[in-house]
């Protein structure tokens, strides 16, 4: 799916790009807790593939992308946003096993 910001450019180059004014910190958060955020919302709404198919694909990734959104939001509150990869792929484990 078209979900994923900056799908090509690796996490230090987003980076770059939040410096430059390119992107904002928000798609930086995103890219970074990709995985994390896809795994929840697929804990709490089945696959993305499957969710809302009676919806066209654009609006599909527009409510995706709204609750992905609202996950930053929240952890962004707490504290709880990863800041490389390595430390989302430890969050994602952490989740897991305390699931």
């Amino acid at each position: 799916m078209n979900l994923e910001p900056f799908i090509h450019s690796s996490i230090k180059e987003v980076q770059e790009y939040v410096s430059q004014g390119l992107a904002s910190t928000e798609q930086a958060q995103l890219k970074v807790n990709f995985t994390a955020l896809i795994a929840r919302f697929e804990r709490e709404n089945g696959s993305v593939n499957q969710f809302e198919q009676f919806k066209t694909l654009d609006q599909r990734i527009d409510k995706i992308n709204e609750q992905l959104t609202t996950y930053l939001e929240g952890t962004a509150d707490s504290g709880e946003v990863a800041t490389t990869n390595e430390e989302s792929e430890n969050q994602t484990e952490e989740e897991d096993v305390n699931n």
